[in-house]
């Protein structure tokens, strides 16, 4: 990666070469500065989930001067101020992104912040979806809630969305380790609400036909386990111009119990 960037860096420096070969040491020192923004760019890319920050820290933007590369521009690791609330607690956060080479995607490079007596960094991977709405829009893109309902504030970032369904990346406090992990089963799931009341987690998304088919569910957490209490799924068989709902449930002795159902379109649409 970083050859590649340098690559092309230098095609674009050949043309300013005659003018630059006077002094020598000129072309050292931007090799030198060229060579330190690209290396610092390429380890804030690296971060995986868990790990610890190994540029260590880093809080100032690499503001290299590289204006005389046209249009070309290298992507400079920026942060911002973002304050989150939980249980009526303000707690600040700083996130630090990038831009494109466009500058019209910002992708997250980490999160850090300070939660019940330690300080945390969330190392953000390169392929999740861009961080692109920096500022006063980014609430929509960073969310806290107690997803597990065990007290603690848990996180959420925005991973992407289509016309009816978006979907988050979730951090689960550990209560024990008192650090957060990432939680892949969760994260998996679409169009989370909270429901406080029984303590669950439901899931709704429309699969088509205005409604008329989709998929329902609730989650519970036993255990510490996500588990599956009930489904509803609707679809739709063009073969017969009727709708199916399979409706499962976990019943009281942890069977998994599905009954079907089938209903006309002018069935479903007397219950509106």
């Amino acid at each position: 990666m970083i050859l590649q960037r340098m690559g092309r860096i230098f095609l674009l420096l050949r043309k300013h070469l005659l003018t630059i070969a006077k002094t020598g040491f000129a072309i050292l020192a931007i090799t030198a500065l060229v060579f330190t923004a690209c290396t610092k760019n390429s380890e804030t890319k690296t971060y995986k989930i868990g790990d610890t920050n190994p540029v260590g820290g880093e809080a100032e933007p690499l503001n290299i001067d590289l204006s005389f590369l046209e249009e070309e521009t290298l992507a400079q690791v920026q942060q911002v101020a973002h304050n989150v609330t939980f249980k009526n607690q303000i707690i600040p956060m700083t996130v630090f992104y990038h831009s494109d080479d466009e500058g019209g995607y910002y992708f997250t490079e980490k999160i850090t912040f300070d939660y019940n007596g330690d300080n945390h960094t969330l190392n953000i991977p390169g392929d999740w979806y861009p961080y692109n709405s920096i500022g006063e829009d980014s609430t929509y893109n960073i969310a806290v809630d107690d997803f597990n309902f065990d007290g603690y504030m848990d996180i959420a970032i925005y991973n992407g969305s289509g016309n009816t369904t978006f979907w988050y990346n979730y951090f689960i406090y550990d209560t024990k380790g008192k650090r957060y992990e990432y939680n892949e089963e969760l994260s998996g799931l679409p169009n989370i609400f909270i429901n406080e009341e029984t303590q669950t987690l439901n899931l709704h998304t429309n699969n088509g036909h205005a409604g008329l088919m989709y998929t329902s569910s609730d989650y519970k957490w036993i255990n510490g386990k996500l588990t599956l209490m009930r489904r509803d799924n609707q679809d739709y068989d063009p073969d017969r111009d009727i709708y199916i709902l399979t409706s499962g449930v976990l019943n009281n002795n942890g069977i998994w119990e599905e009954k079907k159902q089938q209903f006309t379109e002018a069935q479903l649409l007397e219950e509106f």
